[in-house]
């Protein structure tokens, strides 16, 4: 016998992230050993094992770069990234979510190039950049992400994923 207790909003990182659509189930499961003794099993993350699959099907750090071929990308995200950094201290020259969007679309193919690059850096140090809009927002940082820090922070850190993605230099040749 199954008896599902919905036990308040336990705090499931999943939850917290966005990722759990609901709190966990905290869920007994009653084995009854003879007649006088029912033994309890509490399986309460049970339901999170499910999640791996969601996280590891999550494209929300690919870009439509990738689409293209190798060298296109990597001459479209030096050429976005540099304007970007030499901005620092100034003004920052995105003005709409639209250009800023777009430009974090380079940035995530940007950040998947080889690592012996210079583009990587650059685009590491536009993000740690705009990241600081949660804490204190400065003039280089476009204002929707200051107007929204929470919402373009959590594209930025999928799309972080990229620098720990293995690139093709990186796999042993067997």
């Amino acid at each position: 016998m199954l008896i599902d207790i919905l036990w308040g909003q336990l705090a499931c990182p999943a939850t917290v992230s966005g990722l759990c659509p609901q709190p966990p189930l905290l869920r007994f499961s009653l084995v009854q050993k003879d007649s006088r003794t029912v033994k309890r099993r509490c399986t309460m993350y049970s339901e999170w094992r499910s999640l791996l699959f969601v996280i590891q099907n999550d494209q929300g750090h690919m870009s439509v770069l990738h689409s293209y071929p190798e060298n296109v990308g990597r001459e479209v995200a030096n050429a976005v990234v540099r304007p970007l950094v030499s901005t620092y201290g100034g003004e920052s020259i995105l003005k709409t979510d639209k250009e800023v969007k777009w430009t974090m679309e380079v940035l995530c193919y940007g950040l998947k190039l080889p690592l012996e690059g210079e583009t990587v850096k650059l685009c590491v140090d536009v993000y740690t950049d705009w990241i600081m809009a949660l804490v204190s927002p400065k003039d280089s940082i476009p204002q929707p992400i200051i107007r929204e820090p929470n919402l373009y922070v959590q594209s930025i850190l999928k799309h972080l994923q990229n620098l720990f993605e293995p690139r093709a230099e990186d796999v042993p040749h067997v």
